[in-house]
């Protein structure tokens, strides 16, 4: 596997199961009718944006606790991170 496949899988396991308790933020591209990008929520993912991870597993990945929510937002502007990959993955997705 590839770096980039390696680092953009770690960081979607990372994110997943976090939810429970905490604060988290989306950082992926808004999607109509689903969820703004850094749209923040607290307990469970919002039902329509726990369909589409169904259908884009790899928008886990960008469900962050909001701890992380600065360090995830500078690494989507830098070309190659993990996060800047899933983004632009998931944009072609949409």
């Amino acid at each position: 596997m590839s770096t980039r496949k390696t680092q953009t899988a770690k960081a979607a396991q990372t994110s997943q199961g976090n939810v429970p308790g905490g604060a988290m933020v989306y950082c992926g591209p808004s999607i109509r009718g689903v969820a703004k990008q850094y749209a923040v929520f607290s307990g469970e993912i919002p039902a329509a944006l726990e369909n589409k991870c169904r259908e884009i597993p790899m928008l886990r990945g960008l469900i962050v606790p909001l701890a992380r929510f600065a360090a995830v937002r500078n690494a989507l502007e830098i070309k190659g991170t993990a996060e800047q990959i899933m983004f632009a993955e998931i944009n072609k997705q949409l």
